[in-house]
């Protein structure tokens, strides 16, 4: 049980692991158009969220996922507790 927990944690740490590499990329990116002169324009008026949808996503999964995830994992290791007590009927 608490071993499907534990993958289920990783998968989440993948996954954010991975927004975060993407932010980083578009970062990159992002300073390369910006070095050339003709992008200047391109990127002028655009606000933070406009020019970064990556560090929105981010921002995002951090702000409601991981919270909620917190959450429902307390409950499931709450209720795998119970259960591996009542199996063994102590």
């Amino acid at each position: 049980m608490f071993l499907g927990l534990g993958f289920l944690v990783a998968l989440v740490a993948w996954f954010q692991m991975r927004l975060e590499e993407r932010e980083r990329l578009e970062q990159m990116d992002f300073d390369e158009l910006k070095k050339s002169a003709s992008s200047a324009s391109l990127f002028g008026g655009a606000s933070d969220a406009e020019a970064f949808p990556a560090r929105r996503a981010r921002v995002q999964f951090e702000r409601y996922f991981v919270p909620g995830f917190a959450f429902l994992l307390f409950l499931l290791e709450g209720a795998a507790a119970l259960l591996a007590v009542a199996v063994d009927g102590r």
